[in-house]
């Protein structure tokens, strides 16, 4: 009887691990790929991208540009199934919390700075941005959780306005603030449009740049068939607007845990923090 009871547990046990490890079922497919996009002119990237992997045989994934932004930072959180494009701090959360898997990442890092119009009268340091408008992309991004990180003194905040493309609005002649939070790569693009119309007020550390992660429960066959895809110069030729938000050069390259440690995520959290 006792050698019963134990082989029943054995079992269960055995069935209860493979059962977190299962494919997806039915349900789930297909599996969503999310693709984070500023602006709309981007989605034509992201419905060629769906033909090419679907001549190279992943029909089991659907490439989805994100719309919806509080509902990919949700996913991301608690860690719902699918494939993400995600900031480093995002992907250190998801692969810590939920142990999802890091596929590919840019090769490029990914800093950020806080800069200023060059004919400011009124701005000269860090400090000056207290309670000025500062934009930035929208919350939790990594540039709008370091503005105020940035202030030497803990009692000084900025006005931080969320906006679509801080690019643009720093081409803009009537943007509403006064300091701007962008990626480096970004400020050099600008730089060489309006040479000297910009200066940095802050940089950010130094991070590695945004990461392919799958849920745990994705088939190692089908990343095996996403990462071959990627290599690919015709996909990474379609993608290259996309992969440009965030680094002047679009190669990828394989990533590893260690590539997302622990500290990336810490900017969330104040606001995720169990």
């Amino acid at each position: 009887m006792r050698l019963l009871l134990i082989s029943c547990i054995t079992i269960l046990l055995i069935t209860l691990t493979s059962a977190g490890r299962a494919a997806p079922d039915e349900s789930t497919l297909p599996i969503k790929l999310y693709l984070p996009i500023e602006s709309d002119s981007l989605k034509q990237s992201v419905q060629r991208s769906q033909q090419v992997l679907s001549a190279a045989g992943l029909d089991d994934i659907e490439v989805v540009a994100v719309e919806y932004w509080q509902k990919y930072q949700g996913a991301l959180r608690n860690g719902h199934f699918g494939i993400y494009l995600a900031a480093p701090h995002y992907a250190a959360w998801a692969m810590a919390e939920h142990n999802f898997t890091p596929i590919l990442r840019l090769a490029e890092p990914l800093k950020y700075v806080i800069a200023t119009h060059q004919s400011s009268t009124t701005i000269f340091e860090i400090n000056d941005l207290d309670n000025e408008r500062v934009c930035a992309q929208k919350p939790l991004n990594l540039d709008y959780l370091l503005v105020n990180r940035a202030f030497d003194k803990p009692l000084l905040s900025a006005d931080i306005v969320s906006v679509m493309s801080v690019r643009e609005e720093m081409l803009s002649a009537d943007s509403p603030c006064t300091g701007f939070a962008i990626s480096d790569h970004l400020f050099k693009q600008i730089d060489q449009l309006q040479p000297g119309a910009f200066i940095r007020l802050q940089q950010s550390k130094v991070y590695n740049n945004y990461v392919l992660i799958a849920h745990p429960q994705i088939p190692s066959t089908i990343l095996a068939k996403l990462r071959a895809s990627f290599g690919s110069s015709e996909l990474r030729r379609t993608l290259a607007p996309v992969f440009n938000q965030f680094a002047r050069r679009t190669d990828l390259v394989e990533a590893l845990r260690d590539d997302y440690p622990p500290d990336y995520r810490q900017p969330l959290e104040n606001y995720w923090g169990n």
